[in-house]
């Protein structure tokens, strides 16, 4: 077995990095960049008074999605909203990253009704056109009907004597 020992070096590469313009900067950046698109959505538009339901927040397009924080709701009277889980679908070997990060929000409603989401806003600056950019989501809806889910029961089988008898002879 031979081993072959060798070095390689190249010249310093010398980068200028500018930093993000002052000018138009909105209050609500938060420091993404890249290229978005936001969606909102319920994942079940139609809920029973006890069922907890989830508003998903997806990020679409390239850009520090490793450094996106969640959004910040504004949920509707009489509903309550909880920390969110995230989820990534990206190419990493794009550069920049590229893919979708979805946020999912669980809520649940105080009564029976029409509930409409607030659009969410997200400001990024767009590296195509060196400019900040704030969009927005839709206005997705859920109803919540006054029955109340009913979750079907497991059946329990219990064992007959015989095999009561056989389990404890074995302990």
């Amino acid at each position: 077995t031979a081993i072959f020992e060798n070095s390689t070096s190249t010249a310093p590469l010398l980068l200028h990095i500018k930093p993000l313009p002052d000018e138009n900067k909105p209050v609500s950046f938060s420091g993404a960049t890249g290229r978005f698109t936001i969606t909102s959505v319920v994942v079940n538009s139609s809920l029973a008074k006890n069922e907890q339901g989830f508003l998903e927040i997806t990020l679409l397009g390239k850009g520090n999605f490793t450094q996106l924080d969640a959004p910040v709701l504004h949920w509707p009277e009489g509903v309550e909203g909880f920390e969110p889980t995230v989820s990534d679908e990206l190419e990493k070997i794009k550069i920049p990253l590229a893919g979708r990060r979805t946020f999912r929000f669980p809520f649940v409603c105080a009564a029976p009704g029409l509930y409409k989401f607030l659009p969410v806003s997200f400001t990024y600056f767009d590296t195509d056109s060196n400019t900040y950019k704030t969009i927005h989501s839709g206005s997705p809806e859920v109803r919540v009907s006054n029955n109340e889910k009913i979750t079907p029961k497991k059946e329990t089988v219990k064992p007959t004597f015989a095999a009561q008898n056989e389990r404890a002879a074995r302990i």
